[in-house]
């Protein structure tokens, strides 16, 4: 046997159970690259080694750096990653050197290496604090502020620790941070504070103890999606909430009205949700019953020409809603009786209709000048089909070009109604 098949016969005696490679003896190191043992506290992602787990913590510490520097006097190496580099560039370097001649090299070489060594990792626990918020460890955490740990350091989101532990529900740490100081109107990369993400969370409980310290200077600012921390507790629907901001804005003689990107303000995301109670407590504190800006300019991008707050309302058939925006004078149009009649909400149509709504009067956006009586005839809904008889509707008004130009009988036939159709024949006097 040739020295070269003993070779390749050798190499081919420990097969890696995950890839195709092979080796002389048992491939810890390699296996580890597979299930990757050194995991990440802030992200789970895992490593093969430790250093490179190191290095993946700085990211989310900041400014932390976890290289080993050395430091012997007026050394300009820049750093290794490792420490067995860094004992390597020491030996290379400096051993048989000495600071003093009476020194002894080999002990100067190993009090260097500690010294570089202590330093590591007195610069690797700063990470230790966002590490110990994150795991919810208040023990540590308080141990760590009291030994002078940066309240203040962020990851590299932006998000300080009280961002990390609202996210986490930890109502505990929250106060913890709060006591030691934290500011509680910091703004991550995107602009939010830890209201915004406690109020998108829902959690009541982390919204009641960051309104009490004092959170909401910044409500109606606008995060880098365009909503505002007032947007998101008005669609969560917690009256309590919502009604110490808001109180709060007043004071300030603050714009309850600010509106996001697609021109929505607070109270349009509380009617879409069906949340009366806000909707009052927006309504008392001077918010627009449309429910978007009064200067909403002209925009050819459909994101931008959202419908007002009532019409969403009677889309999801929120009667309650509609009562507060009807009662605040919002005047019902002909697309609002249309939208109601084609969804099937009865009680909303005799809502509207008592509120002065023309039963004959067209839709003005995109459902094609339809009237109201035309949309119930082809929705199917015989009780409204009445009502809107009943209270004046023209069976014979033909609808927009859209429709074919249809009056409500010819879409019933067509779409097979057959008990609205008789409705309707009657009503003509056929």
């Amino acid at each position: 046997m040739s020295s070269l098949q003993r070779d390749n016969r050798i190499k081919g005696l420990i097969r890696c159970e995950s890839c195709p490679k092979s080796f002389t003896v048992r491939g810890h190191r390699h296996r580890k690259t597979h299930t990757k043992p050194y995991r990440c506290d802030h992200c789970s992602v895992g490593f093969a080694v430790r250093s490179d787990l190191d290095r993946h913590k700085a990211k989310h510490g900041g400014r932390v750096d976890t290289k080993f520097y050395c430091k012997w006097p007026n050394c300009l190496f820049k750093g290794a990653s490792r420490r067995d580099n860094l004992l390597r560039h020491i030996h290379n370097a400096h051993d048989g050197k000495s600071v003093t001649e009476e020194q002894d090299t080999r002990g100067e070489v190993r009090a260097v290496y500690e010294q570089s060594l202590k330093e590591q990792k007195a610069s690797t626990e700063r990470l230790s604090f966002m590490k110990a918020v994150q795991s919810g460890n208040i023990t540590m955490v308080v141990l760590l502020l009291r030994n002078g740990a940066d309240i203040a350091e962020r990851n590299d989101t932006g998000k300080t620790s009280l961002h990390v532990a609202t996210l986490n529900g930890n109502s505990g740490m929250i106060q913890v941070l709060l006591n030691a100081g934290i500011d509680i109107e910091a703004k991550d990369n995107n602009n939010m504070t830890a209201l915004y993400y406690a109020a998108r969370t829902g959690n009541e409980e982390i919204l009641q103890i960051l309104v009490q310290n004092g959170a909401g200077a910044s409500i109606t600012e606008r995060n880098n999606d365009g909503t505002t921390a007032l947007h998101e507790i008005s669609a969560s629907g917690n009256e309590e909430i919502v009604l110490q901001l808001v109180s709060r804005l007043v004071e300030l003689n603050a714009d309850v009205d600010t509106p996001d990107y697609d021109e929505r303000t607070a109270l349009h995301r509380a009617a879409t949700k069906g949340h009366s109670g806000v909707v009052a407590i927006l309504l008392a504190a001077g918010a627009d019953s449309i429910g978007r800006p009064k200067s909403l300019f002209t925009s050819t991008n459909s994101r931008k020409c959202y419908e007002r707050a009532i019409r969403t309302a009677i889309k999801r058939g929120h009667e309650a809603v509609v009562d507060r925006l009807l009662v605040a004078g919002c005047k019902p149009t002909g697309s609002d009786l249309r939208a109601a009649a084609n969804y099937g909400h009865e009680a909303i149509v005799e809502k509207l209709i008592a509120a002065g709504a023309d039963v004959n009067a067209a839709s003005t956006n995109s459902y094609g000048f339809q009237k109201a009586l035309q949309a119930a005839a082809g929705s199917g809904h015989e009780a409204i089909v009445e009502k809107l008889i009943a209270t004046g509707a023209d069976v014979n008004a033909p609808s927009g070009p859209f429709y074919g130009h249809q009056t409500a009988l010819q879409i019933a036939i067509r779409r097979g109604y057959k008990a609205i159709t008789d409705i309707l024949l009657a009503a003509r006097g056929i």
